[in-house]
């Protein structure tokens, strides 16, 4: 029977980041996942620059593209275009980048091993693999994704109100690469509760849709219909689903040995739907909880450090989706609102204060709405620069 200080169950950027700060403590830590790495994740893949700086590794070998400009486009039919002065944003594929992640995290790897019991006993965790392997550890970290086996085991309650996407890499055809090459490119208005996206992947162009309980039928449908406004025809695409597990409040996170990360915590923000930064940071919060011996203190600490911002997410979608023509015309016209998401991202605050922030920028949109209305058709953004 193998022991181990600790096992992490599933290798994405919450597991990588738990088993990295882990090691750094000195723990003996063992990674299982079921899929074989490098995998395809369904994700539009922008890492905000703050992600990165939780490891002290460079990440420069990744390929990945730069942000040049937002652009907001409303049912594919009006742009606002935000150009970004500092490209605080790395769009990649999670393939490499899980993978560079767990390469680099330390622990003992084993890749195409899923864990199919999980329990926890008095004096540590219990798992059994799928090949009948036992192995103990005195704790265990959950980062198996949105339907974690391990929550499910554990009786920990699912994210409420779950969002779903669905995403297609496709080809960028020669007349449009100058256009999509460095921007990212948010329609609204077209889906209920959702938006969808246009993000430069290098070579190619990453494509999506995401929205609250919507069916990934109806998503893809809504998905192949939009695209073509903008040029793209993802006849014979293959399309990739995955659920989005929103915030879910107050509920726990941990057991008296088993700690949930990421998407299997339900960390994942309720407005635009990320889920990376969340994984990393809630990766690093149940590793130091871990190494201090205060496993009960860590379901504190995702509430007061990650959650109290995604409950401001959650109050800012419930006003977004309500009304999205709306805040398209008084909110993604002007440019500082963009400049407070990016420095959302960014963790140099959270949503409790971009919040009011974009709903100040709301209401100096509608003291000038008759000037930016006449503006409209040649660049709205300029005035709010000038």
């Amino acid at each position: 029977m193998n022991r181990y200080d600790v096992i992490v169950v599933g290798g994405g950027p919450g597991g990588s980041s738990a088993a990295y700060h882990l090691t750094r403590a000195g723990a003996r830590v063992l990674v299982l996942d079921r899929a074989r790495f490098p995998r395809y994740k369904t994700c539009g893949g922008a890492v905000p620059q703050s992600v990165l700086q939780h490891f002290p590794f460079d990440f420069g070998a990744i390929p990945s593209a730069q942000v040049a400009e937002v652009r907001y486009s409303l049912a594919g039919q009006r742009e606002v275009r935000v150009p970004m002065a500092e490209r605080l944003v790395k769009m990649v594929m999670r393939d490499t980048f899980d993978m560079y992640l767990l390469r680099h995290c330390g622990a003992e790897v084993r890749d195409g091993c899923a864990a199919r019991e999980v329990t926890e006993e008095i004096q540590g965790v219990r798992v059994v693999t799928e090949q009948g392997e036992v192995i103990q550890a005195r704790y265990l970290v959950g980062a198996d994704g949105a339907k974690s086996l391990v929550a499910q085991q554990l009786g920990v309650p699912r994210a409420r109100r779950p969002g779903g996407a669905v995403e297609v890499e496709a080809p960028i055809p020669p007349h449009l690469l100058g256009r999509y090459a460095d921007v990212a490119l948010f329609e609204l208005g077209a889906v209920p509760n959702g938006y969808l996206w246009i993000f430069p992947k290098g070579g190619h162009l990453s494509v999506g849709i995401g929205a609250m309980n919507a069916t990934h039928a109806a998503l893809k449908e809504t998905l192949w219909r939009e695209m073509k406004r903008f040029g793209l025809d993802l006849d014979g695409a293959v399309a990739h689903a995955h659920p989005i597990p929103v915030y879910p409040g107050r509920k726990r996170f941990h057991s008296r040995r088993c700690l949930l990360v990421g998407d299997a915590a339900g960390l994942a923000d309720g407005l635009i739907g990320e889920g990376i930064r969340y994984a990393v940071k809630s990766g690093q919060l149940a590793a130091e909880c871990i190494a201090r011996g205060a496993v009960e203190d860590y379901t504190r600490q995702v509430r007061r450090r990650i959650g109290w911002s995604l409950s401001w997410a959650n109050l800012g979608a419930w006003i977004f989706y309500l009304l999205p023509e709306l805040c398209y015309y008084v909110g993604a016209v002007n440019p500082h609102s963009t400049e407070g998401f990016i420095g959302a991202l960014n963790d140099q605050y959270g949503y409790d204060l971009l919040v009011p922030y974009i709903l100040g920028c709301a209401a100096e949109s509608l003291v000038t709405f008759k000037w930016v209305r006449t503006l409209f058709d040649s660049q709205p953004a300029d005035f709010f620069s000038r």
